[in-house]
């Protein structure tokens, strides 16, 4: 795209670190509205907003058009990350929240290989890639899911039963234990009394007050600290190795 538009260094680098602002945005998003609602919705509007707008990504003709829909397929991706974590760790035992979270993020290397071979296949010298094409087809999997999902994802009985449905998180946790065959495994709990009522702002302040409050200030800016070097390392790596290789004599 950059040889076929005749885009600048700068504009290059716009096309690429537009997405990474629509992560943030949608990171900040997500988290509300998944407390609200619900991890279902946030999650099958992620995979809808990547599939969509990435197949929008391919039908542009400009600069701005591109920055746009690249803009919305990281607030898709980003709207779908806080909400994932949180129903991965509330339908998943303490033993093994760990290994799920494990193979959560290995997930994102096979996506890595997925990529990696649609670009062998275009063009193992990536010299001359059909940047249209690849987008088409980088939707793929996000499509997948989307449907996947709207037939087979359960709302997060946790969520639920904060919420005070408790019939409703009772019918989610006997899916759970048909699915895992456990037919004589106990569901009940304890029905969680009502919560006090609480503005957007609240909603968005508690959490906000726990994470930097004293007790928890030094693990929270370990933790932005750490997701910084290694974000700026990996993503630096991911952007400038493609630029660096398609130039090198390979014999």
């Amino acid at each position: 795209v950059s040889e076929e538009w005749g885009m600048l260094a700068w504009q290059r680098g716009m096309v690429v670190s537009v997405v990474f602002v629509g992560i943030l945005l949608g990171n900040a998003m997500s988290g509300p509205l998944g407390d609200n609602y619900g991890r279902r919705l946030p999650i099958l509007a992620s995979y809808a907003g990547i599939a969509g707008f990435s197949i929008l990504s391919a039908m542009t003709n400009t600069f701005s058009e591109l920055c746009f829909a690249r803009l919305f397929v990281g607030i898709a991706f980003g709207f779908g990350q806080p909400a994932t974590i949180a129903q991965c760790t509330e339908v998943t035992p303490v033993a093994w929240r760990t290994v799920v979270q494990a193979v959560v993020q290995g997930s994102f290397i096979l996506g890595e290989l997925y990529s990696a071979v649609l670009v062998w296949y275009d063009d193992p010298d990536m010299k001359a890639l059909d940047w249209r094409w690849l987008l088409l087809m980088g939707a793929i999997p996000s499509a997948v899911f989307f449907v996947l999902s709207l037939l087979f994802l359960n709302q997060s009985p946790s969520y639920l039963a904060v919420q005070g449905e408790y019939n409703e998180a009772i019918k989610v946790l006997e899916s759970m234990r048909y699915d895992n065959g456990k037919p004589d495994m106990s569901i009940e709990f304890r029905a969680l009394p009502p919560r006090a009522p609480s503005t957007p702002l609240q909603k968005v302040m508690e959490p906000m007050q726990l994470v930097f409050s004293m007790k928890m200030l030094y693990t929270t800016c370990v933790s932005i600290y750490s997701c910084l070097v290694l974000n700026i390392v990996y993503y630096g790596c991911l952007y400038a190795f493609p630029q660096v290789v398609a130039d090198v004599d390979m014999g």
